[in-house]
């Protein structure tokens, strides 16, 4: 709701955050019992949003770092997943301002790696 408000006074601004594919569950009844099931609010797609693969990026986690020569250092085995942004204008009322909310989702590398699982 901030990025509307600011788009309708005018105020150019960006949103960020994360990109989920499921919402939190879908309730339902069977045999008298309430069970939870997931919410894929994303199989359908999403008509507003523009994927931006240009400006992936990877993000490291684990590893180690590593000491190198003239005081650098180097971050090493690492595990790597790939933040993809998709970006949602948000147009104000009224005007011609519209703003971006930047939602990033994670991607995996490569295929699912069974040697990983222990």
């Amino acid at each position: 709701c901030f990025l509307d408000s600011m788009a309708t006074l005018g105020l150019a601004a960006y949103g960020y955050g994360i990109r989920y594919e499921y919402g939190i569950f879908n309730q339902k009844l069977k045999d008298g019992q309430q069970v939870e099931e997931p919410d894929d609010w994303l199989r359908f797609g999403n008509a507003w949003e523009k994927a931006r693969p240009e400006y992936m990026i990877p993000i490291n986690f684990f590893g180690e770092a590593q000491k190198t020569d003239a005081n650098k250092g180097k971050w090493i085995n690492t595990q790597v997943v790939f933040a993809m942004p998709y970006d949602t204008p948000v147009p104000g009322y009224g005007n011609n301002c519209v703003n971006t909310m930047r939602l990033w989702s994670a991607k995996a590398p490569n295929n699912f790696n069974l040697k990983f699982c222990k």
